[in-house]
């Protein structure tokens, strides 16, 4: 299966949320995009696989910081 993965940075134990939509021009983010899940930046590189990205044919995808 097609995979995408994403390689970010960000403060340690700072938390994030990552979007996605396959229309990048569509705002507000938080009630058009999908979330794809949250965590919390390990103050390396953190990965995240979409494994659902083969069901889309160009996703896009943003990180955003509370």
């Amino acid at each position: 299966p097609y995979l995408d993965q994403l390689y970010f940075t960000g403060t340690a134990g700072k938390g994030y949320t990552i979007w996605t939509s396959t229309d990048v021009t569509l705002s507000p983010i938080q009630s058009t995009w999908t979330m794809l899940t949250t965590g919390t930046f390990s103050g390396g590189t953190d990965l995240f696989q979409d494994s659902a990205a083969g069901s889309n044919p160009h996703p896009f995808y943003i990180i955003t910081v509370p």
